[in-house]
């Protein structure tokens, strides 16, 4: 049987923290803070447990692992669900930005103050579509006017 080197079991829950951060980092801005923190100081403590066993012989050695462990997979179970429940904040404010953009590129926005909300929000572009689908008003489709995507139809050139 091989010896144990705690070494080892650093660098790798350093080397998981670390994947683990850049990976869920797109949804840091819609986590929760105090709960990063808490799970910072999880992972700390994990850390602090491994070096903790690889200056420690024997039973110790083996209590801190086993704590190091614990402390790990706890840290990583919490930052799943937060990274879970930031997806979810995160698909809303997309939803929301993808409205302020549609009413943005229509003929006639009902928000005063989109844009602003569209950069207060940290909404980025969404789409491929050259025409952003918007449907019309009751108001606009009671004038008989508005074209099924909610704007109207161009202006006829005379050829005179």
């Amino acid at each position: 049987m091989t010896q144990f080197e705690p070494g080892k079991l650093f660098w790798g829950v350093v080397s998981a923290a670390v994947t683990l951060a850049f990976f869920s980092s797109q949804q840091l801005p819609y986590a929760d803070a105090s709960d990063l923190v808490g799970i910072g100081v999880l992972y700390a403590g994990s850390i602090i447990a491994v070096w903790i066993a690889s200056v420690s012989e024997g039973f110790a050695e083996k209590i801190f692992v086993a704590a190091a462990v614990v402390l790990f997979g706890w840290a990583g179970v919490l930052l799943g669900l937060q990274v879970s429940f930031a997806e979810n904040a995160s698909r809303t404010n997309d939803r929301r930005c993808l409205t302020i953009q549609s009413d943005m590129l229509s003929a006639h926005p009902r928000l005063l103050d989109g844009h602003d909300k569209f950069q207060a929000l940290g909404c980025r572009p969404q789409g491929v579509d050259d025409r952003i689908i918007v449907p019309p008003t009751d108001r606009e489709r009671l004038a008989g006017k508005a074209l099924p995507w909610g704007g109207y139809p161009p202006p006829v050139k005379s050829t005179q």
